[in-house]
């Protein structure tokens, strides 16, 4: 669930008044939905950051063909 694409529901409420928030079930349930919404997002940035480390680790790792790492005598050309 894309939380962005859902809209509050305070949004055209008729029961809407100053201090609803602590008793409206219905903002209660988008508020915690918003929290885990805002939760899987930055568990997946993390798991992204990670992979992405990962990749870049190995790839800046590797050993490249020069000619102090050929073996056997072999050439460049």
């Amino acid at each position: 669930m894309n939380i962005t694409n859902v809209n509050s529901p305070c949004v055209n409420c008729s029961e809407r008044n100053e201090g609803c928030h602590p008793n409206c079930t219905k903002y209660k349930k988008y508020k915690f939905l918003c929290q885990i919404e805002r939760q899987r997002n930055f568990k997946e940035k993390e798991v992204n950051a990670a992979v992405n480390e990962i990749i870049s680790s190995g790839v800046n790792g590797r050993k490249t063909n020069t000619p102090e790492q050929l073996k056997h005598g072999r050439k460049t050309n």
